[in-house]
């Protein structure tokens, strides 16, 4: 349950530890680079939002 309750410890903001967020953080950019069986993963120099140039 995704509610901001801080789920399952209630640890929200500072509470959760430095090495908890930066884990979460290269847990995702590795989920998002990474190939997978169904799609090929992102490369380094894409970038996550388009360009406000167009």
């Amino acid at each position: 349950m995704l509610n901001g309750s801080g789920y399952s410890m209630g640890l929200r903001g500072e509470k959760i530890p430095l090495i908890a967020r930066i884990m979460a953080v290269a847990n995702a950019y590795s989920a998002i680079t990474i190939d997978r069986p169904y799609r090929t993963g992102w490369r380094p120099n894409m970038p996550f939002l388009p360009s406000p140039q167009g």
